[in-house]
């Protein structure tokens, strides 16, 4: 069954690539299909309807970026090879142009077969990097990670693509759809992108009105542009709310719970047992050795008998007797 698009492919090949571990996108910098794993270096498709000379130009181009370059066509009726020649042929010359083949073939009742009828000769024996190359694959890569999710269809001719770039420009129209006019600091703030001023100053798409020094605001064009991408603003919104929920949670308890004051006359006595349990505790810690400077300075101050510090029993002084006692001791005395 022939496919009318290129696009058709996009589908069976990205599932394919999914269940291998790849995390897959589509139309990055020029590339139809890019699939990355984690350490290791990425994997581009070029997809088309039948093997032509221009595709595998294509694929030879993009070895400048990475050496896993595999070209993706649709698999003729009844498994036939295409240009009549033999699939030894297609391996052949696949393996001095250093490509990879993939054949995706159609039913009407079930899902699509995908096979990969060569590798890339580079997968056996890892081709050198060179610093241009590791530069383009870095800028791939790059373009890669900043996008949030795959919204382009590899394959896609005539259509507005949704890069990094757009996202982040989509990203500043709603905030400012949401709050008004804002400066770039507030922007880059909430959006995290250090580049949001010469975005904003750039204007590329037009979504944006300096109407102070310093404060954007939303043009029209703008507007109409997050009702256009309304699939790529949804999870954007909401996002910024999901954001803003923990912020107000974690505010809310941080505030302190209001205690009502007892009315006059019903507040609570003191408990006469804690400055004793207090001053036995000061003492035991005294005992052992541990300083408790605090609450000796206290017991000073309120005139306690037990601030005195220890004294040897040569250096102590003979006890006091009673008044009464001492009086009456000394008329005996001079009686004699």
């Amino acid at each position: 069954m022939p496919i009318q698009s290129e696009t058709e492919l996009y589908a069976p090949v990205k599932a394919y690539w999914e269940q291998l571990g790849y995390e897959v996108r589509g139309e990055v910098r020029h590339c139809d299909l890019v699939a990355v794993r984690e350490g290791e270096a990425p994997v581009i498709v070029e997809l088309k309807r039948s093997l032509t000379v221009p595709l595998l130009i294509q694929g030879l181009r993009r070895q400048d970026v990475t050496e896993q370059v595999y070209i993706a066509i649709e698999l003729p009726a009844k498994g036939r090879v295409p240009h009549r020649m033999t699939w030894g042929d297609i391996r052949k010359l696949c393996g001095r142009l250093g490509l990879g083949l993939i054949t995706v073939q159609f039913y009407k009742t079930k899902k699509p077969a995908v096979d990969i009828v060569c590798d890339p000769p580079g997968l056996q024996s890892p081709v050198r990097v060179t610093p241009a190359r590791k530069r383009k694959a870095d800028r791939l890569l790059g373009e890669f990670r900043e996008r949030s999710a795959d919204y382009n269809v590899g394959g896609s001719t005539r259509r507005k693509l949704v890069t990094a770039y757009r996202e982040k420009a989509l990203h500043c129209a709603l905030l400012l759809r949401q709050q008004g006019p804002l400066s770039p600091r507030k922007l880059r703030e909430l959006t995290g992108n250090a580049k949001t001023a010469a975005l904003l100053q750039r204007n590329v798409y037009g979504w944006f009105a300096r109407v102070n020094r310093g404060v954007y605001s939303l043009t029209p064009q703008g507007a109409e542009a997050l009702a256009a991408f309304a699939h790529v603003v949804a999870p954007l919104e909401s996002a910024s709310v999901d954001e803003a929920k923990p912020a107000g949670t974690r505010a809310a308890a941080a505030r302190p719970l209001a205690i009502n004051p007892l009315p006059p006359g019903l507040e609570p006595e003191p408990d006469p047992k804690r400055r004793t349990r207090g001053r036995h505790a000061s003492a035991l810690l005294a005992a052992d050795g541990a300083p408790a400077a605090s609450t000796q300075a206290e017991q000073r101050a309120e005139g306690s008998p037990e601030a005195s510090p220890p004294q040897s029993p040569d250096l102590q002084e003979p006890a006091v007797s009673q008044p009464g006692k001492a009086a009456r001791t000394r008329r005996s005395a001079h009686s004699r």
